[in-house]
């Protein structure tokens, strides 16, 4: 029975593995997007870094915290916000127009990269463990399940 991982399988045949931070962004392209993982992965990445973080309702969304004042133009912060507030949020691109839709649920990207050949590597973050008490084998580890999840925050299609 071959016990090998997934990360040393892909280790042994590449020797170096690309990891994209937030996924590769810019222009039209917002951060934590399945836009931003989609070029990364265009663009060569194996692992996909993306950042969650929760909204007062426990819905779980790809986004760093303390970035709603630049991304949103708001002073109020997603772990403060229902979840009908956050799906209101649109964000701005580099040039400052409104033209980005809302977080993406944390499910939604999950499901997405399901089948793609990467590495998904979630940070919670940390503005949101302090907000609302996160507890990391919680409500992440239950979503990371549904996704054929690694340890250590990692979810990894088949």
């Amino acid at each position: 029975m071959n016990s090998e991982s997934y990360i040393q399988k892909k280790i042994r045949e590449k020797n170096v593995l690309i990891a994209a931070h937030q996924g590769t962004f810019g222009g039209n392209i917002g951060s934590n997007t399945i836009s931003s993982g989609k070029n990364a992965l265009l663009h060569g990445a194996d692992i996909i870094e993306a950042d969650v973080t929760r909204d007062t309702e426990g819905v779980l969304y790809m986004f760093h915290d303390a970035h709603e004042p630049f991304n949103f133009a708001v002073d109020k912060h997603i772990p403060e916000m229902t979840t009908a507030e956050v799906s209101a949020l649109r964000s701005f691109n580099a040039n400052g127009d409104k033209c980005l839709p809302a977080p993406v649920r944390l499910d939604d990207y999950l499901k997405y990269f399901k089948d793609k050949d990467c590495i998904i590597n979630l940070d919670i973050c940390a503005a949101s463990r302090r907000r609302r008490g996160w507890r990391t084998d919680g409500r992440v580890k239950g979503s990371r399940g549904r996704h054929r999840s690694g340890s250590r925050g990692g979810a990894r299609s088949p």
